[in-house]
């Protein structure tokens, strides 16, 4: 029987086994923007009440596979003496216990508060982690303690509580487990991943604790590591010779007391009642804080996560009151196979959803194709990554077909349905666009200029496909994708013309602080036709060839926005809620990786596990330092050069790389200094651009600087870049100040970021036309300028 665990230490624990679920288990892919669900805080998003339903069948089997090695559970292993000692605070209470012993009565723990403090051995280490075949983890632990136990003794007539009589007597147990040979106690338990095949939840994984060895108890002492009766010393009274007699009940205590300190985490693999919503899965009922089946067992927590609501809100930033329904399940299962453990790792199957709650008017209505069976991949069923012999500690595989099927369900629900204006770029103006138009301010009333607003329609669902190899591209691709350009004219937005056109956009997955940055490579589009265009003169076909060198960019611009992806460095509680340290999920250099294997791609994350401990001060941030040595004229081909160097920071005596973006687009891939050469094809537009500039520690995401130095210039037709002596307002271009370049070259930011890049670190890629004058750059400057928040 475990006894009773006071509440805040069941909260602790709890927590512990958040942790414990989420790294053990491999599940930590499913949180929102690499910060768990509260990141999507705002958007919409929230649990789904009663659960994801499980028939109809509409989960994508192993969307994600992954990879655990025993050399990260290892590593997990490493935070076992922090974890027990904050999960207990340090401090092991003794429950009260009674019993008789022949001629009497005894009460250990009178009072009701006595413990033992404990002290962890440092060899054997004091938590163990083990893969066991076929479907199980099975978990050593080993502590020691010291403290002072009372004994209360009674004869004769005495009740249960030696009360009732006069001749109680007190004795002192001191219990030190440093006096004994073995100097810790040793427990064992197992966690079982196996599929749930109770209709409710019906294929999904359940993880439940289990005894380690087919024991009666789900906690036992290890066999050999039980307690020793040298750990006893005994003062105070005569009935220190009972001992041995007591040995069992106290040991039995003993044993009780530290089990209850593991025996919540059963509670806490378990599904809650609240709140609501989720509250119980559909078909289950609650029992007070927990979920019960109908035959009476617990309903197991969801390794995973079930999320519905507005997916368009995580876009607010971008194009605000976007709406697409939709319910999203990333959760660990599958329909044929138990979790798959040998001693040198385990593999888990992942179901995927991403399922339209409602088509969308914005789109037009297309039957949806079927999803292909994803196999399970050899490669993620050992521990070297393809091509390899480095062993990683968690590996996870996302799959092409699942993302291709995720794709054309969030289409159908709208959320590509975007509306972007000046709020996102002071480039969009019918100044910018009069170029291309020059009709288009005959469409303007009252005044002669005024705000564009671009609404995007895609006419086909994306598509993505994932390059086989180390750091891989991903190309998505947009057919029909339909652009209305609208104009500000009587007090609203009117509707000028619509641009029709295939957009196909390389991006890459570049490693940086807090997760994976995307980098858009040099994005390209066919077939443009103009259509709806009555309001303007100019002929259609001509307006499709400018509009056709111009799109690129502007998805450029739009690409920039797109936030960093981030890896969870997930916290290990202690005492009082305060962390003791973070698991932190590393992805090495070529960890990223895109694998064909049986006629399926799929974009592995190849993954190190590191445990860092809270006194560890955090990693030094280095310091940018950055000015302009110059710019070319304005051409397809302009260069700025920016001088670059480490500012006075903790790691300002190490070797630094630097990475630049331009207006706002992705930023580049990382390069050495003490210059860099920035290219962009906005630099072949007249006017004033910001270029920022980061730095960091050479090979080390974590020190980037978080906040980027901004850089202003000046593009000029002839004379060269011109630098600003102070800040001036944005103001829309004159006619006279816009200049179109035809032909040439830029670098092709295949290497670096939707054509940003460092000269000489890629390679160069043809421009057919290049690009078109965008009025208000921003006010920008050579001289330099932080931003510190």
């Amino acid at each position: 029987m475990i006894p009773n665990w006071n509440m805040r230490n069941r909260s602790r624990l709890a927590e512990v086994v958040a942790m414990f679920r989420l790294m053990s288990l491999a599940v930590a892919v499913a949180g929102c923007s690499g910060g768990g669900c509260s990141s999507c805080a705002g958007t919409g998003l929230g649990p789904i009440p009663g659960g994801y339903p499980v028939t109809p069948e509409t989960r994508v089997a192993r969307a994600l596979q992954i990879r655990v090695t025993d050399q990260g559970l290892r590593n997990v292993s490493q935070l076992g003496g922090d974890l027990l000692l904050g999960a207990t605070g340090g401090r092991l209470p003794i429950p009260m216990v009674n019993g008789n012993f022949g001629v009497g009565r005894y009460v250990v723990c009178l009072e009701g508060s006595c413990g033992l403090d404990l002290v962890l051995p440092s060899s054997p280490p004091p938590l163990e982690l083990f893969f066991v075949a076929p479907d199980r983890i099975e978990v050593r632990a080993r502590i020691g303690f010291r403290g002072v136990i009372p004994l209360h003794t009674c004869t004769l007539f005495c009740n249960s509580m030696c009360g009732g009589c006069a001749d109680g007597i007190d004795t002192r147990l001191t219990i030190d487990t440093a006096r004994g040979a073995r100097q810790y106690i040793g427990l064992r338990t197992a966690i079982a991943i196996r599929r749930d095949t109770h209709p409710e939840r019906r294929n999904y994984y359940r993880a439940e604790l289990v005894p380690a060895m087919g024991a009666r108890e789900v906690v036992e002492e290890t066999p050999g590591e039980g307690f020793d009766d040298a750990w006893v010393g005994c003062s105070g009274g005569g009935l220190c010779g009972l001992l041995p007699v007591l040995r069992g009940t106290i040991s039995g205590a003993f044993r009780g007391a530290l089990g209850g300190a593991l025996g919540p985490i059963q509670d806490a693999l378990s599904q809650t009642s609240m709140p609501t919503p989720p509250g119980c899965p559909t078909g289950t009922r609650a029992d007070g804080a927990r979920c019960r089946y109908s035959d009476g067992s617990l309903v197991p927590s969801l390794l995973g996560v079930e999320l519905a609501g507005n997916v368009g809100g995580l876009l607010a930033s971008v194009s605000p009151g976007v709406r697409a329904q939709s319910a999203l399940v990333i959760a660990a299962g599958d329909s044929v196979h138990d979790a798959e453990v040998s001693p040198q790792g385990m593999t888990l199957n992942v179901f995927g959803v991403a399922q339209s709650q409602g088509h969308n008017t914005c789109v037009p209505r297309l039957m949806e194709p079927a999803v292909a069976e994803v196999p399970q991949w050899a490669a993620l069923r050992q521990n070297e990554a393809p091509a390899s012999a480095r062993v990683s500690d968690l590996a996870v595989g996302l799959s092409e077909t699942y993302l291709n099927h995720a794709l054309f369900q969030l289409w159908d629900a709208g959320t590509f349905c975007l509306g972007v204006t000046s709020s996102l770029s002071q480039q969009l103006s019918s100044g910018t666009f009069s170029v291309i138009v020059p009709s288009l301010r005959n469409v303007l009333f009252p005044s002669a200029s005024g705000p564009v607003a671009l609404v995007l329609r895609p006419q086909r669902p994306p598509t993505v496909t994932i390059a086989a190899g180390v750091n891989p591209t991903l190309t998505l691709r947009f057919e029909g994708l339909a652009l209305d350009v609208m104009v500000w004219s009587e007090e609203r937005y009117v509707r000028a013309l619509t641009v029709t056109t295939d957009v196909t956009a390389p991006l890459t997955l570049l490693r940086d602080a807090g997760g994976l940055r995307p980098s858009l490579g040099t994005v390209r589009t066919t077939g443009t036709v103009v259509t709806g265009s009555a309001l303007v003169s100019e002929p259609g076909a001509r307006l499709a060839v400018s509009f056709d060198a111009l799109l690129g960019t502007a998805v450029g611009m739009l690409a920039g926005s797109i936030p960093t992806i981030g890896i969870p460095a997930i916290p290990v509680p202690g005492a009082m809620g305060m962390p003791v340290g973070t698991v932190n999920i590393e992805l090495p250099e070529g960890g990223l990786r895109g694998v064909e294997e049986g006629g399926s791609r799929f974009l592995g994350l190849f993954m190190d596990l590191r445990y860092r401990r809270a006194a560890r001060p955090d990693v030094a941030v280095a310091e940018t330092v950055a000015s302009v040595l110059g710019a070319d004229p304005v051409s397809d081909t302009a260069r700025v050069r920016v001088r670059v160097a480490p500012g006075d920071s903790a790691v300002s005596g190490q070797a630094h790389e630097y990475a630049t973006r331009v207006d706002g687009m992705t930023w580049s891939r990382w390069a050495p200094g003490p210059w860099v050469d920035v290219t962009a094809p906005t630099l072949a537009m007249v006017g004033e651009h910001r270029v920022e500039v980061r730095a960091r520690v050479v090979g080390e995401p974590e020190s980037a600087d978080p906040t980027s130095v901004e850089l202003r210039v000046e593009m000029v037709p002839a004379a060269g870049a011109v630098a600003l002596a102070d800040e001036r307002p944005r103001v829309a271009p004159t006619e006279d100040a816009v200049e179109l370049i035809r032909g040439g070259r830029t670098t092709d930011a295949g290497a670096s970021g939707c054509g940003c890049g460092v000269v000489g670190s890629g390679q160069r890629g043809e421009w057919g036309w290049a690009w078109m004058v965008m009025a208000g750059m921003g006010a920008m400057g050579l001289r330099r300028r932080r931003r510190r928040e």
